[in-house]
């Protein structure tokens, strides 16, 4: 039986739902999760998820020596740009595992054994192309496979030194993807998340455009407004309910991803059946859903999101653009 490891490096506060983050971990027969984290916050962990308390700085002394760098880490989100390199960087962490990989915490997962059991026996080197869930074989080349060159540069020591983020986890056209389709190495580019869309008030899942069943993951996705819409976990599983032609749909997805979306949370920790509506978790009206009960379930409740994101997106534009003046203000005396 081949197993998996998620490397999940984490500093500053959890998400308020990180409890229900962990219990959709547990009992996965292949799959671990490691993290590194100075949250010292009491939460009750799964015997897979293993959890080091440590600090951003060590966790930046460490990258310096693994990969003979000087870089700094003056923002803990600077740490996606590394996961390509979470291989070499955790080597000492992954000896019994057959892949590694990494994954965000504003994830509920579903049934990750269900969809990953069928892959892991393949023998593919990458599963996936999603920074917020990427997996790789456990060998030498594909530890070191973020060294290869893009487009005639090497782009991992001039991404690992900038103090923006770069996207290297999952960006196409400079990132770990692009070294992979360039490669012989066998990849796996399938996406079973509900990938929720991030500047929708409502929920309205992302997908990737595809043809004959094959993912192109060099295009954009696509919001899929499927209109009134429901998502479940349900005893370790992540349902999508929906009406098409006057017809109640029912899709499983592999993990729901929420974007960092704030939620409430209404539910006991230990709830093994809730709905995950915007933007809350919240008890399910009625413990088997029917075209008969399904208009009466609540599925949205009225929030602030959209205009919080365009708030943070433009605060967030502003301090890059003050920064990159304060360099260039830097770099010409």
């Amino acid at each position: 039986m081949k197993k998996a490891i998620f490397i999940i490096p984490h500093f500053g506060k959890f998400p308020n739902y990180f409890q229900l983050f962990l219990n959709s971990c547990a009992g996965k027969k292949y799959v671990d999760f490691l993290i590194f984290t100075d949250d010292r916050t009491e939460y009750c962990y799964p015997s897979n998820v293993k959890v080091h308390y440590t600090t951003l700085n060590d966790i930046e002394k460490l990258i310096n020596s693994q990969l003979g760098l000087e870089s700094r880490l003056e923002q803990a989100y600077k740490l996606c740009d590394f996961r390509p390199a979470y291989g070499l960087i955790f080597k000492e962490h992954l000896k019994e595992y057959d892949y590694w990989g990494y994954c965000d915490t504003d994830l509920i997962f579903g049934d990750l054994d269900r969809y990953l059991e069928p892959v892991l026996e393949k023998d593919y080197d990458k599963l996936f192309f999603l920074g917020h869930c990427t997996l790789f074989k456990n060998n030498d080349e594909n530890t070191k496979m973020f060294f290869e060159e893009i487009k005639g540069k090497k782009r991992w020591h001039e991404i690992f030194h900038s103090w923006e983020s770069q996207h290297f986890d999952e960006a196409f056209e400079h990132g770990i993807n692009y070294i992979y389709e360039q490669s012989s190495k066998k990849v796996y580019n399938e996406n079973f998340s509900a990938d929720i869309y991030t500047h929708g008030t409502k929920f309205y899942v992302v997908r990737m455009p595809a043809k004959g069943g094959i993912i192109n993951i060099k295009k954009e996705g696509y919001v899929d407004r499927d209109g009134d819409t429901l998502f479940v976990y349900d005893n370790g599983k992540i349902f999508q309910y929906f009406m098409k032609d006057n017809q109640l749909k029912k899709r499983e997805y592999m993990y729901i991803h929420l974007q960092k979306r704030e939620m409430k949370v209404t539910i006991a920790p230990n709830s093994s059946l809730y709905k995950i509506i915007p933007n809350v978790f919240e008890n399910l009206e009625y413990k088997n859903i029917t075209p008969e009960n399904f208009h009466l379930i609540r599925k949205y409740y009225f929030n602030f999101h959209k205009i919080k994101l365009i708030y943070s997106l433009k605060k967030k534009h502003f301090k890059i653009r003050k920064r990159r003046l304060f360099d260039k203000l830097k770099g010409s005396n």
